[in-house]
């Protein structure tokens, strides 16, 4: 049987994606935390709207760190949310904002819903555990 090691290859490394993050609806002194903390990641391309990660690396690896991050400078009003039309794209958005463009964020564990009515669901259950 013949095997073709340059397909097997292509075949491996088109499933490696590289991780991006939306950083176009951030303001200017949150970029600027951003670009210094991310340093640690291998960035391959940025610019005022995104940053590109190394294809090495790991979409929720990345979120939690951008969550301690926030969490350290005291970001409480951001949020770092998933992209529902791409896999490896993370977005940044202020608590506010997220609500405008139909999504609705758990106050308690940050959890996103496509309602307001959904979220009032889950809000009653952190009240009654």
């Amino acid at each position: 049987m013949f095997i073709n090691k340059n397909l097997i290859s292509y075949k491996v490394k088109s499933l490696i994606v590289a991780v991006i993050i939306d950083i176009s609806r951030t303001p200017k002194f949150l970029k600027s935390i951003i670009y210094k903390e991310i340093a640690r990641f291998h960035v391959t391309d940025m610019n005022d709207s995104y940053l590109k990660m190394d294809q090495e690396c790991n979409r929720k690896h990345v979120k939690s760190f951008l969550e301690e991050v926030f969490c350290t400078h005291g970001l409480s009003d951001y949020v770092i949310t998933e992209n529902s039309h791409d896999d490896n794209e993370l977005v940044i958005l202020k608590k506010g904002d997220i609500e405008q463009i139909g999504l609705f964020i758990c106050m308690h564990c940050s959890m996103i819903f496509g309602s307001a009515e959904e979220r009032s669901e889950h809000l009653r259950a952190h009240y009654f555990v």
